[in-house]
């Protein structure tokens, strides 16, 4: 990544069975060099856009789980607050503009050449 030659390769695909159904859904598996950089990458960026995620997000944060939010939607019930939120995008990543999601990360991080 330094001499800036790093090339991600293909991940490979493969479709594998949907718990309860006959469909089946894709699963990519990528090569452990090309984990390691966006582990790397990862590291990086999260910081900067974990500041604007509120406390009570639990979708995909470090430290957080589905099991946390059950645990607080409990809480939030036996405290008798009178509703609870709950939202599941299905295949939401399949359906987001990829260039425009660029462009709002890239407007978020610059390049230092690192």
């Amino acid at each position: 990544m330094h001499n800036k030659t790093y090339r991600p390769q293909a991940i490979r695909r493969i479709m594998i069975d949907k718990a309860g159904s006959k469909e089946k859904r894709p699963l990519g598996i990528p090569t452990l060099r090309d984990r390691v950089v966006r582990m790397a990458v990862k590291m990086m960026i999260d910081p900067l856009f974990a500041a604007d995620f509120i406390e009570t997000s639990y979708g995909f944060r470090p430290k957080k789980s589905a099991h946390d939010a059950i645990r607080k939607i409990k809480e939030n019930l036996f405290a008798d607050y009178p509703f609870v939120y709950d939202a599941g995008l299905s295949k939401y990543f399949d359906t987001i503009a990829h260039d425009k999601l660029i462009k709002v990360v890239s407007g978020r991080l610059a390049d230092t050449g690192i």
